[in-house]
């Protein structure tokens, strides 16, 4: 019945769009650009191109899956880069930049505004180095067994930017085996957040 259904569903979206795979050759139609706005194909097009909104649409919905499939997260963290305070970017950055090595004394003497520029000059190491962290944070630590939440179950996230470049991300988090809030009794659920979150 499954496979019945998907070639349907199949059969029915070729129907609509045509049949068409689209190429650049295709935009210099009138004719195509019109039945690009007629079908939405324009919007759909743009679903694997990471960042876009059909590919966070898609985002969106995988994420709405996770929470019917496993309720709601138990917590939401907001991790930020704090680049001007990793010496290890920044002596990397030197290396990229200036050409020259840096110690860890001659990091601790950089001024704000070296180490800011330091920063801004290569947005893209930067990035992949924040990149790199995360998901070390999530194998090394989130997923291991010193983990302060006790057991992973699964997570979602986000990586965004701010409007001077910094990247941070939003992340959800479902614990295995933790109290439930409404479900055990008050006192317990209490204790189990005053462990992992501090005031």
């Amino acid at each position: 019945m499954q496979a019945i259904t998907s070639k349907v569903h199949i059969a029915v979206r070729k129907y609509k769009t045509g049949g068409h795979v689209y190429t650049a050759a295709h935009l210099k139609s009138a004719d195509s650009i019109d039945n690009l706005i007629k079908f939405d194909d324009d919007y759909r097009v743009l679903k694997d191109v990471r960042g876009s909104p059909p590919y966070w649409e898609k985002a969106k919905r995988d994420l709405y899956a996770m929470i019917r499939q496993l309720g709601p997260a138990q917590l939401f963290v907001t991790l930020s880069a704090a680049k001007t305070r990793w010496s290890h970017l920044l002596k990397l950055l030197s290396q990229i930049v200036n050409h020259r090595p840096l110690t860890d004394e001659q990091v601790e003497q950089l001024t704000w505004s070296d180490k800011c520029r330091l920063i801004s000059s290569d947005p893209i190491t930067c990035a992949r180095h924040f990149n790199f962290c995360i998901q070390h944070f999530f194998t090394d630590f989130l997923k291991s067994s010193v983990s302060p939440f006790r057991q992973l179950k699964d997570y979602w996230y986000r990586v965004e930017f701010q409007h001077r470049g910094s990247s941070h991300m939003h992340c959800l988090l479902w614990i295995a085996d933790i109290p439930q809030y409404g479900v055990d009794n008050t006192e317990t659920v209490t204790q189990y957040i005053d462990q992992i979150i501090s005031c």
